[in-house]
């Protein structure tokens, strides 16, 4: 009963995809996916309804914005179904063998369902929808404004001690990972989480765009007519004031090991002038909001990252949690994974969840799926790799966005947005449009539009 009513309930929005909008956005497909990112990240994943099933709003973009040109490329063999098409749509189905090992078929065809809009969904979005090198910046413009607005929200959240939407009667969870609420840590401090399940997904979000942002204010590109100067370090600047709010030190080491990486690896390719007056620039707006306003916070979030030997969230406590997990991964592993799920569940140390990206879903999905999401991750570097050889600056920022977000998935790991995130961004490292550009540079005439 409960497959029937999930499978008229995906008939039904899909007639209603088709009646409303699908002719609208088979046009438009760059349109299409900053649409879904944007209302995607500004809004908790909480939003939806129940009824028998869940329907999260997630869901809903994915089927409102992706699906019309996804079926528009199907429907033209416009998908060349290769390696890495496979290989993420491999991930669905090795990600729900367990399902069906222990719980039947009961939920595997919503199990699928989700995941094709998920992973797959979105990974097509990022490698199909755009069409050059100037489509990828329009669409990582409209991730910076997410980041300037979830970063405004969040500063809402602060002073007014609570969610911006919390209490709603359509949060279908407004008290669980996925409501909008604030929170204090162990020592009273709030954390904010804005449109995010969790303070620490929160800074991911932001510190990816604040990478690419830092790349592109150092690189020589002709990109700043679609992204101003101003607004870039406006966001870096907030961004800089959230991650003390939401004490994320994993956040912060993971950045800190990327923007090191990429300045010795660049030393003698950037312009120091654009480095000094940059740095400096930053350094005049940042240390007086630190210190002036956030100085507790700051003093906590140094204490609890670097000083706490145990703590859930120090960098110490987090590489005894990476020793403890290899260490009982070690003695039980099997091909489709869950045998760990209560052994591995708590490591022994401080009684806290062993957050690692890698070790937990190896435990979870079990050797078949990690072996593919391996594929996957090294495909994406190496794609970057060829781009940045090619001179594209998307190349280098993609290059250094998937070094960040394999630091940040070996201390925490990419939960929700994020992880749609990282197919988004497999999707563009992999996209025809990068790899054979049809436009070396963007046309003049057409960027000439301010932020």
């Amino acid at each position: 009963m409960i497959e029937l009513v999930a499978i008229g309930t995906i008939l039904f929005t899909l007639f209603l995809w088709y009646v409303i909008v699908a002719r609208y956005f088979c046009d438009k497909p760059v349109l299409a996916l900053s649409l879904y990112l944007s209302i995607f990240l500004t809004l908790p994943n909480s939003i939806g309804f129940y009824y028998i099933i869940e329907h999260r709003s997630w869901q809903f973009l994915a089927l409102v914005f992706l699906v019309p040109y996804a079926f528009n490329l199907f429907f033209h063999g416009k998908i060349r179904f290769d390696a890495m098409d496979i290989a993420v749509i491999l991930l669905i189905f090795f990600g729900n063998i367990t399902i069906f090992i222990w719980a039947g078929n009961k939920s595997g065809i919503g199990s699928i369902y989700k995941g094709l809009l998920y992973n797959f969904l979105p990974y097509l979005a990022g490698r199909y929808f755009i069409k050059n090198e100037e489509d990828f910046f329009t669409v990582m413009k409209v991730m910076t404004w997410c980041a300037i607005i979830v970063s405004l929200l969040a500063l809402v959240e602060f002073y007014t001690d609570r969610g911006y939407l919390e209490g709603m009667p359509f949060l279908i969870d407004p008290e669980g990972w996925g409501g909008s609420h604030v929170y204090h840590n162990i020592y009273s401090s709030k954390m904010v989480m804005a449109s995010f399940a969790n303070p620490i997904y929160l800074g991911t979000y932001l510190f990816i765009i604040t990478t690419a942002n830092i790349i592109l204010l150092l690189q020589k590109n002709v990109y700043f007519q679609l992204i101003k100067v101003r607004y870039i370090i406006f966001q870096i600047v907030l961004s800089g004031v959230i991650l003390l709010i939401c004490q994320a030190g994993t956040v912060a080491v993971s950045f800190a090991c990327t923007l090191t990486i990429y300045l010795t690896l660049n030393y003698f390719k950037i312009s120091k002038i654009k480095l000094i007056k940059y740095g400096t620039t930053l350094t005049i707006i940042v240390l007086p909001v630190f210190f002036l306003y956030f100085y507790d916070y700051f003093i906590d979030f140094l204490y609890q990252t670097f000083i706490l030997g145990c703590g859930r969230n120090s960098w110490g406590g987090r590489m005894l949690a990476l020793n403890e997990g290899i260490r009982i991964l070690g003695n039980d592993m099997n091909w489709y994974g869950e045998t760990n799920r209560y052994f591995f569940g708590k490591w022994i140390l401080n009684n806290f969840e062993l957050s690692n990206g890698f070790i937990n879903d190896l435990s979870m999905k079990g050797l078949f799926w990690f072996s593919v999401y391996v594929f996957v991750w090294c495909k994406a570097f190496i794609s970057s790799y060829l781009l940045k050889k090619n001179q594209s600056l998307a190349g280098v920022i993609l290059l250094y966005i998937f070094l960040y977000l394999f630091i940040v998935n070996n201390i925490t790991q990419l939960n929700f947005q994020n992880a749609i995130l990282f197919y988004v961004f497999a999707g563009f490292a992999v996209s025809p449009a990068l790899l054979n550009p049809i436009h070396a540079e963007p046309k003049h005439n057409q960027v000439n539009k301010s932020l």
